[in-house]
């Protein structure tokens, strides 16, 4: 059986707080888009390369989801950071892999 987006979804939350690039990446597509404020990430590789430098970054990352809405397998999360930032993460999920996400904030 296929999981769910939202499924999808909560795996990349679990293996983000492993902080293992390799296991956050795993729930990338090989082609997938990651789009922030600094760069676009084209592909695993590109991707991959992003969270290995800021994955240990987020060690301490503290967050409040504020609203988070789905439609179908487009998932739109609203956060309040602990240092008061507010980000938006868009995320597509098509055939149990991360398509796409744009994130509107910036990991120092």
């Amino acid at each position: 059986m296929m999981k769910k987006p939202h499924e999808v979804f909560d795996d990349h939350l679990k293996a983000i707080k492993t902080l293992n690039p390799f296991a956050v990446i795993d729930n990338y597509a090989a082609d997938a888009l990651f789009v922030n404020r600094e760069s676009t990430y084209k592909g695993k590789k590109e991707i991959l390369t992003f969270y290995k430098k800021r994955l240990p970054r987020l060690k301490s990352f503290n967050a409040n989801t504020i609203r988070q809405s789905m439609c179908s397998n487009i998932i739109n999360i609203i956060w309040l950071v602990k240092n008061k930032d507010v980000v938006n993460d868009v995320y597509i999920i098509i055939n149990e892999k991360i398509q796409y996400q744009r994130c509107s904030g910036i990991i120092k």
